[in-house]
């Protein structure tokens, strides 16, 4: 692939990545404006995501044998396609049901386009260009948030947050179909090499453990606005802090980019994992600031250990770790909403903050331990 190839195949998945985050931060941030539109209980937006993160994981699975048959681009198109209908959905869902109706076509969309930009910046740029791209999804998900707290603060409704995301998802998408080529080019290369059986360790499986309790962030992102509206804060207040979650995480992800030039990575994980604990203490006290350490402090995770499996192992061991970390990252926010959702149903949302410190702690305990007991192998 040459230089010109690369860079459109970067300027690719950073599109692709704002497409994919659009719609994420839509439900979470305006759940409470939308389950009084359509009567829904407060826990059926766990029913909802889980849903959403169901039809993705099959999107997950399919993609892999799908994409071997087809080109990675028409694969992409209909992933894309797929959240164009949703949306289109959602936008003019008379009812709950039409509304419900629109969470399948969201996952399948999501799902596809996940694991595909994953494995191909993985595989082919650096741990730099790898959050660049995730901070592209931040950048998506932080407009999306801020569209909804415009839209209940002057409508009173979420339509409008909705109507703007369909319109930048539908310049994305013709970007895409104007470039596709090079993403069908890609994956023309990939499908020629061979996999071959691996053996993993304890300690390799750490990697998509880690994934996994990764949801968290997710979860965060749900129910931190009806958290702060059960404390009495404004509802256009707590949409914005979501946004504020998802800015804060889209600005680490650039700021750690940067860091990554003058720090190992191992030691930049540690650091933000001990941002995110400060942030985890606050979330009683201070949302504003719990929102921009928790957003820093994850903003590196995710992006940062994707491809420090291409430094640690060979191509074929590091590729099947990517895939799996993808595979048990939408493993745990399907899992996550509906743990949480009956643990708060038990009791109410005041539980919330204490359930995230739990699983934050595990969540570091997790990546500590996969930093120190994985050897590299190249």
């Amino acid at each position: 692939m040459n230089k010109k190839q690369s860079i459109i195949l970067v300027l690719l998945s950073f599109s692709l990545y704002i497409s994919l985050g659009l719609p994420d931060s839509l439900i979470g941030s305006g759940w409470p404006v939308i389950r009084q539109d359509f009567h829904f209980s407060l826990e059926l937006i766990s029913v909802i995501t889980t849903v959403q993160l169901l039809f993705s994981l099959l999107s997950n699975a399919l993609y892999i044998k799908i994409s071997t048959k087809v080109s990675e681009g028409s694969v992409i198109f209909l992933s894309m396609f797929s959240i164009l209908i949703s949306l289109f959905l959602m936008l003019f869902a008379p009812n709950g049901i039409i509304f419900l109706i629109s969470i399948p076509f969201l996952g399948l969309g999501q799902g596809a386009i996940d694991v595909a930009v994953n494995t191909i910046v993985a595989r082919r740029f650096s741990e730099k260009i790898m959050n660049f791209v995730h901070a592209f999804y931040g950048l998506g998900v932080t407009l999306s948030s801020i569209f909804e707290a415009i839209s209940i603060r002057y409508t009173s409704t979420f339509r409008l947050a909705i109507l703007l995301v369909l319109i930048l998802h539908s310049i994305i998408l013709i970007f895409f179909m104007t470039k596709r080529a090079t993403f069908t080019e890609h994956g023309e290369v990939d499908k020629k090499k061979k996999k071959s059986k691996l053996k993993f360790t304890l300690a390799n499986w750490l990697f998509p453990i880690f994934y996994f309790l990764y949801a968290i962030e997710q979860i965060f992102s749900i129910y931190m606005a009806s958290f702060l509206v059960f404390q009495h804060f404004d509802a256009a207040f707590s949409a914005l802090i979501t946004g504020i979650f998802w800015f804060s995480l889209m600005c680490g992800r650039i700021v750690s980019g940067f860091l990554l030039d003058y720090l190992e990575s191992e030691k930049l994980i540690l650091i933000l994992l001990f941002i995110s604990f400060i942030g985890t203490l606050l979330m009683w006290f201070s949302p504003l600031f719990s929102a921009i350490l928790i957003g820093g402090g994850f903003s590196g995770l995710y992006p940062t250990i994707m491809t420090l499996a291409h430094r640690y192992f060979n191509i074929e061991k590091a590729n099947r770790i990517v895939a799996l970390n993808v595979t048990a990252a939408g493993l745990g926010m399907f899992v996550m909403p509906l743990l949480f959702s009956a643990l708060i149903a038990s009791f109410n949302l005041l539980i919330f903050p204490w359930l995230f410190e739990i699983f934050f702690i595990l969540l570091a305990i997790t990546g500590i331990f996969m930093l120190r007991l994985n050897v590299k192998e190249v």
